[in-house]
């Protein structure tokens, strides 16, 4: 969805898809990695063909929020067909923050 209006149309995210920490404003990608490295064997060629799920925090700018959606200005390298989580992205924050702590 777009927001059109001042400064300049951009494109809009329900206000559920933007997380607050920190003092700033986060969205989470959901990227598609190799869950391993390829083997000799059959069965392991077949564990490592599954995919797993990565989501990476991004930060955000957001603009106005019209109807429960929110204008933001995506980074250059969030592009516009990448996949953003809508649902469930505060019950992300947590696990997020846990495993940066771990790092």
């Amino acid at each position: 969805m777009w927001l059109r209006g001042m400064p300049a149309d951009l494109p809009a995210l329900p206000q559920e898809a933007i997380v607050q920490a920190d003092g700033n404003n986060y969205i989470f990608v959901q990227k598609v990695s190799d869950s391993g490295r390829e083997a000799e064997n059959q069965q392991a060629k077949t564990e490592a063909a599954k995919k797993e799920i990565v989501f990476k925090r991004v930060q955000v700018n957001i603009g106005v929020t019209e109807n429960g959606y929110t204008a933001v200005d995506l980074p250059d390298n969030v592009g516009k067909e990448s996949p953003i989580v809508i649902n469930g992205a505060y019950d992300l924050l947590p696990k997020m923050n846990n495993s940066e702590e771990e790092e």
